[in-house]
């Protein structure tokens, strides 16, 4: 997944970060961070309006993202890493996993454990916060569809499949694009699966991670029945040894 779609991802990301991290900022104002984790970061966009204020590490699966995240980035610490197997020298104050990234493992048990690598990786009392796609818009939103769109002059088609049963979202996006006089076309699979809000709470909850609140980041509102994007704002209150 993310590999020629990487050199036009940015084009197509309609996106206010820097309003984001504003709104982000607001929530752990109390607590004065100096380090965050921002993970699964793409592009390299959030880390962007980020290194100059806070030390930040930054990760991805994706090695085409990582190398269009260096052609912006000049303080961030990159690496290689997925959301099961990263691990940093120091924890940090803050960890940051936006966009649906969750969406993207394959199981409970993979979340379970994308959970626990945050919380090992967290200090006590840091902050957590992360949003998902939600049923809604996994069903109704997206699913059995097909979505087309264009965005600065690249013509995009979505063709998805929802199965409730097995939990999946099946996509297939199709991107037609010029550059350098020439017709491009990527074909983009990519697979995510539906985890219930009760479920993330269990999960977190036995990780240590208490939920603060929830957002609707389309909205920046309390989260209705139809919110297809749900953040959640969490922190770490004890370690494990503290159990």
């Amino acid at each position: 997944m993310y590999t020629e779609f990487a050199t036009i991802y940015d084009r197509l990301m309609d996106f206010d970060y820097q309003s984001f991290i504003l709104i982000l900022e607001k929530i752990w104002k109390d607590t004065s961070p100096k380090t965050i984790l921002d993970m699964g970061c793409g592009t390299g966009n959030m880390a962007f309006y980020l290194e100059n204020k806070y030390f930040v590490q930054a990760f991805d699966l994706s090695e085409n993202m990582l190398l269009e995240a260096k052609k912006k980035l000049k303080r961030t610490a990159l690496f290689h890493a997925s959301f099961l197997n990263f691990q940093i020298q120091e924890s940090v104050d803050v960890a940051l996993c936006m966009f649906n990234g969750f969406n993207y493992l394959s199981s409970l048990d993979e979340l379970n454990q994308a959970i626990f690598r945050v919380a090992e990786n967290l200090k006590k009392e840091g902050y957590f916060i992360f949003d998902i796609n939600t049923y809604y818009a996994l069903k109704y939103r997206y699913g059995n569809d097909i979505l087309s769109e264009d965005i600065e002059g690249i013509h995009c088609i979505w063709k998805n499949k929802f199965f409730e049963n097995e939990r999946k979202l099946f996509s297939q996006l199709n991107i037609y694009f010029s550059e350098k006089n020439q017709n491009r076309h990527i074909c983009e699979k990519q697979v995510q699966t539906l985890f219930y809000v009760s479920e993330i709470f269990r999960l977190l909850e036995q990780n240590h991670l208490r939920v603060l609140g929830l957002m609707d980041l389309e909205t920046g509102k309390k989260p209705k029945k139809n919110c297809s994007r749900l953040m959640f704002i969490c922190q770490k209150i004890r370690n494990r040894a503290e159990s």
